[in-house]
């Protein structure tokens, strides 16, 4: 599936939506609709003008091209006139035009706000109470900030306006054959980023409405997008609506078709696509052999043969070899688990089973469970779409560029270190389960059950086999005794104990192959299913944060109320209290509580945003858990088919030669011919 954003990235740093993209396993691209022209002559006389700086109380800026345009104007500004200036209150939208404007000299504020309406209510009830304003503006910029400040009844404010940057259009025969030649490839999303990319894609509507599935981001733009479906009467509408994506690394600037500069908040504009369902990826061929110790003493290990032969292009050749310990292993597990949190990665052996601590590690036996068990997991790694094209998987299959410190800290978790995780777990409750991750969840324990309860009774088996093959062995002893005695049959005998030690051979042969491949397989599976209950709880996880933000949020929307009508009542004895404290301290109760609707609204829109934000991430991941579930299942049921088949196949092969064996017996007995010497 391809996503194409209708924006540019003009920054240096990575692109927030086509890496929020490129995670969720979408192809992606960003095309160009717009592009700014910075136009700082007009600013810059201004700026110059002397008697200017007494004629203005602040400057106010809702976008980053704004500032930019100033920035151009600043080193052109008569350095008195600069001081002038930046002893002026500065009031912005965004942390990186805030950034900007302290480089220049000033001391922005109001870049907490968020948006132009809260902006506009943080300059009313500002304490340098300004009544004439510089807009910086660009000449698609809303007036969303100029009204709500020209409305203002307690004081006249004027609000002069000053386009400092233009936005463009791109050429439209660009776009049209741009899209053109991504629609007849694969299916497709758009997403729109204001109202101007959709008036430009409205010139050839009809070559691309019908062939995509539409996103937007913002409101207004989802307006624009409605207003364009309703002017034929057409019912069709966006899929989806959503905020831009940040990422703890980088900070992410709007782009030049931006109406206004606003905080990112977490909610990705892919969140809403629908998934197709995962198919089993056939395009790895993956091997693990030749283990090798290395080393004397605790400082010891053993490392694995991976050979990969491949048809991806990714790859340097089609068949490629490296040695990994299982360290490398646990890197590649961590590294897989927090690029894709939510597939249900294989388990890693040896996190879930005791065996892998209590028993001897160098042990030819354990040796050669580990070689079968990494080979299992890498091939279940590999049947998976996302994962088999991934640059973690590509990377510890064929290059040496692992990070031995990463190895060594992916290597100091083990066994005991979900412990931890359970307990913190045990915690979470969502309080409205979703009934189909709830029957996914109990269908994982009735499973995992099933094969604890499997696992143990064919222990059991095999403990009662080797018993059999002990008394097999005793047997065939006895026999071969008998022919010493019995001097006359000393070679029918012989032949029969020696035929009884190769049954016990094939028997041992058989015990080693379902201890060594079948219950291996068992084991893997329980941790498996543990493996798709830790996804389940990170999915449970998002949805708590969900819940509990949105009563976080209600909470405060009540406060709010609270303070806007005091007269109601409310606040218990602490409220009482504090306000009682104030007034002694001469505290104006009337501008305390002005300041506390400020913050709270604040806080409000924040929370708003977060809320959207998670639940946007909430359904997402639900979406992704759904398809996961199914391939869970599919594969589930493809490697159920696959183990039975093999022990069926296995069991029949030992009783082929169980029946070879005994049918020698048969003649040999009959041929038996007993001397008469004792007439």
């Amino acid at each position: 599936m391809l996503v194409v954003f209708l924006r540019s990235n003009d920054d240096d740093k990575p692109d927030a939506y086509t890496t929020a993209a490129s995670k969720r396993g979408f192809e992606s691209f960003n095309l160009p609709l717009l592009r700014t022209q910075l136009s700082s002559n007009a600013l810059e006389s201004l700026l110059n003008n002397p008697s200017k700086p007494q004629q203005t109380d602040a400057i106010v800026a809702t976008s980053k091209r704004a500032i930019e345009s100033l920035s151009n104007a600043w080193s052109h500004i008569d350095s008195t006139l600069q001081k002038s200036w930046t002893r002026k209150p500065f009031f912005v939208v965004g942390p990186s035009s805030n950034q900007l404007l302290e480089q220049l000299g000033f001391h922005p504020e109001g870049s907490e706000t968020g948006n132009a309406d809260d902006l506009a209510s943080f300059i009313i009830h500002h304490e340098a109470s300004p009544s004439r304003i510089l807009f910086l503006r660009g000449d698609k910029t809303l007036d969303t900030l100029t009204k709500r400040l020209s409305q203002h009844t307690d004081r006249s404010i004027t609000v002069e306006s000053l386009v400092v940057y233009e936005t463009v259009s791109e050429s439209v025969e660009v776009v049209r054959q741009s899209l053109t030649d991504v629609l007849s490839t694969q299916q497709t999303w758009i997403s729109f980023f204001s109202p101007s990319g959709v008036s430009i894609l409205l010139q050839f509507r009809n070559e691309w409405e019908h062939k995509v599935c539409i996103a937007c981001i913002g409101q207004t733009t989802k307006k624009a997008l409605v207003d364009m479906a309703s002017t034929n009467n057409d019912s069709s509408t966006t899929e989806g609506t959503a905020t831009p994506p940040t990422n703890n690394n980088w900070n992410h600037s709007s782009s030049a078709q931006d109406e206004d500069e606003t905080q990112p908040s977490l909610s990705q504009s892919i969140s809403q696509a629908p998934l197709l369902p995962l198919e089993v990826c056939t395009d790895l061929d993956i091997s693990v052999s030749d283990p090798q110790r290395h080393g004397e003493g605790t400082a010891s290990f053993v490392n694995y043969l991976v050979t990969t032969k491949t048809s991806l292009e990714s790859f340097s050749s089609p068949e490629v070899s490296v040695r990994r310990r299982f360290q490398d292993f646990a890197w590649l597990h961590k590294a897989l688990s927090d690029e894709y949190p939510h597939v249900i990665l294989a388990a890693l052996p040896g996190k879930h089973r005791m065996e892998y601590l209590t028993g001897d590690r160098f042990s030819p036996e354990f040796i050669e469970k580990r070689k079968i068990s990494l080979e299992n997991y890498l091939k279940r790694l590999a049947t998976h779409p996302l994962i088999a094209k991934s640059q973690v998987l590509r990377r510890f299959l064929e290059t040496n560029e692992i990070v031995p410190e990463l190895v060594a800290k992916a290597a100091q978790t083990h066994v005991f270190d979900n412990i931890s995780d359970v307990l913190l777990n045990a915690f979470i409750k969502v309080k409205q389960p979703d009934p189909r991750f709830t029957e996914f969840k109990e269908h994982l324990d009735k499973f995992q059950d099933t094969l604890i309860s499997l696992e143990r009774l064919h222990s059991k088996l095999i403990r009662a086999e080797t018993e059999y093959e002990l008394d097999m062995l005793e047997f065939g002893g006895c026999i071969s005794t008998l022919g010493l005695m019995e001097t006359q049959i000393t070679g029918p005998l012989t032949d029969f104990g020696n035929i009884l030690r190769n049954l016990c051979t094939i028997l041992r042969e058989r015990i080693n192959h379902e201890d060594l491949v079948y219950l291996t397989n068992v084991q893997e599976y329980i941790g498996n299913c543990m493996a798709a209950k830790e996804t389940l709880r990170m999915r449970d996880q998002k949805q708590t944060d969900f819940e509990e933000l949105t009563v976080y949020l209600a909470n405060h929307v009540s406060e709010r109320e609270k303070a806007l009508n005091p007269q109601r009542g409310g606040g218990g004895i602490a409220s009482f209290l504090t306000n009682k404290f104030q007034e002694i301290q001469g505290v104006d109760q009337e501008r305390a509580r002005q300041q506390k609707i400020l913050k709270l609204s604040s806080k409000i829109t924040e929370l708003q945003e977060a809320v959207q934000a998670s639940d946007e991430v909430s359904k997402a991941f639900n979406k992704e858990m759904l398809r996961e579930m199914e391939f869970f299942q599919k594969t589930k049921l493809d490697d159920i088919k696959r183990d039975l088949k093999a022990y069926a196949a296995n069991q029949v092969e030992y009783y082929d030669k169980c029946a070879q064996y005994w049918d020698q017996i048969i003649p040999i007995l009959e041929n038996i011919r007993v001397a008469d010497d004792f007439e």
